[in-house]
């Protein structure tokens, strides 16, 4: 690596984009997100564009989009969005029903589901993208999970949820 190359210094995950690129951030700091193209490292953060510099989760969409979750506290938190160039936030309660986004997952149509295991008392439920539209599925008779751990899209269409709460299976 060369000298000037600086990665953040406390990793909780890793992940590979569609090229090759290694990225990686921490749950629990708030020291940005760093990126290694083979070459050098350089790192991202709130300035850079991020809604929050700590990161719970990396997911690449079918379109190429970099998506980030931080979920380091249940009232702060959020989700930012790299096109290859520029980050977007995207934060609670704008755009997400809660602030905790850990778990992200694309399904058959091409739609991002966001949800998150903390607990809050600023949202409730899951968001769903569809490239224009943010729609929040609130914590509700339907749809009863409100500590997502994971989502998963299957190649029938469904969308598997698990939570806290239980497993449940959306169509």
């Amino acid at each position: 690596l060369e000298q000037t190359s600086r990665a953040i210094t406390n990793v909780t995950q890793f992940y590979n984009d569609n090229k090759g690129y290694l990225w990686c951030g921490s749950r629990f700091s708030s020291e940005g997100i760093s990126v290694y193209n083979g070459k050098v490292w350089e790192t991202f953060s709130a300035r850079h564009g991020l809604n929050d510099s700590s990161s719970s989760i990396f997911f690449q969409d079918s379109k190429g989009t970099l998506w980030v979750g931080s979920c380091y506290h249940s009232t702060r938190g959020g989700l930012s969005a790299f096109d290859g160039k520029n980050w977007m936030a995207y934060p609670s309660p704008n755009f997400l029903a809660k602030p905790c986004v850990d778990a992200i997952a694309e399904d058959a149509n091409g739609c991002i589901w966001f949800a998150g295991s903390l607990s809050s008392r600023k949202g409730k439920g899951i968001t769903i993208f569809d490239g224009e539209h943010w729609t929040k599925i609130g914590n509700n008779t339907e749809f009863p999970a409100e500590r997502v751990i994971t989502l998963f899209g299957d190649s029938s269409g469904r969308m598997w949820v698990s939570s806290m709460e239980g497993l449940f299976v959306v169509k």
